[in-house]
């Protein structure tokens, strides 16, 4: 029997407000302690040099969201952020150490149905300009642990309980209670863009950081996520690697900057409150607020 679709008066979903999205210490960490044990192997090898060439990154920049464009029918269109940066992540690949100006936590306000955009802006800089000149000579990556989305279904029943701790990834206290943290990965989708340093210096140059949706040679294109979703079909898939940005083969590119913008997927949070209609920790002991948490760590290629 398929679930019928739960009022939309009741659906909220919170990023947690205390917690770091992006966070210095565990977004590179893979990538970080890889070039520090590379380092370590090199020094006891005979001294060899390892060229500062080694890493790409040179810093990250965090912008909060300052208006959103919309259509007629609701639907967003464009994304406007503060050229204000709320904090950066820099790090210093000849000495192998990560450091954070000003406030590099980031977190996505509560979702509801008349207000389900709340996009966060990283711009990542690389250390130089990148030609491109095939396919892929950029990446980054995005990995979770979690390994599957939490409101698959099976012949239109719940795969998994809310209240199954192989589920959530947390339990804190939050206004006294004690509730569940489940993988932000099951709702959020992510967009990119890239730009050449004379691209990206026109970009910034306007009053706002300005990116259209859509799928125009200027648009930000398709979004994408660790799970997809067919509301019809009651279907779900799920992967625990995604590339949050690839580079495109250009022979008349280069690429500097990388913007990616992280906001809810709309037709997720819907999946998973039909999966659990009628569910008693969803409905009774959380009154339909559900709490998430990043998941995924992000690694340059």
């Amino acid at each position: 029997m398929a679930f019928k679709k739960i009022s939309k008066t009741n659906i909220k979903i919170i990023a947690l407000t205390s917690v770091c999205l992006f966070c210095l210490l565990t977004v590179f960490t893979g990538t970080f302690s890889w070039f520090q044990s590379i380092v370590q192997v090199a020094n006891s090898a005979g001294g060899m040099e390892i060229d500062d060439e080694a890493g790409k990154l040179d810093y990250i920049e965090f912008h909060h969201a300052s208006s959103i464009d919309y259509d007629n029918n609701g639907f967003a269109t464009a994304y406007h952020f503060s050229k204000t940066v709320s904090g950066t992540i820099s790090y210093d690949w000849s000495t192998g150490q990560a450091s954070a100006d000003g406030d590099t936590s980031f977190d996505l306000d509560a979702y509801s149905p008349m207000d389900v955009n709340h996009p966060v802006l990283m711009v990542v800089a690389l250390r130089r300009e990148y030609p491109l000149a095939a396919a892929g000579l950029i990446k980054i990556t995005s990995t979770t642990e979690t390994e599957d989305f939490i409101g698959a279904r099976e012949n239109s029943m719940p795969v998994y309980d809310l209240d199954d701790p192989d589920v959530y990834i947390d339990t804190r206290t939050i206004d006294g209670q004690s509730t569940h943290i489940y993988p932000l990965s099951s709702v959020v989708q992510f967009y990119s863009k890239d730009f050449s340093a004379s691209e990206y210096n026109t970009h910034s140059s306007a009053s706002t950081l300005d990116y259209t949706l859509g799928n125009g040679a200027n648009d930000l294109g398709d979004a994408f996520g660790f799970v997809s979703v067919n509301n019809e079909a009651e279907t779900s898939t799920f992967t625990q690697t995604v590339d949050s940005y690839t580079s495109v083969q250009d022979a008349n590119k280069s690429v500097q900057y990388i913007s990616i913008i992280i906001d809810y997927y709309p037709d997720a949070i819907e999946f998973i409150y039909s999966t659990f209609l009628g569910d008693e920790t969803l409905e009774d002991e959380y009154d339909y607020n559900l709490y998430y948490t990043c998941d995924w760590a992000m690694e340059i290629k």
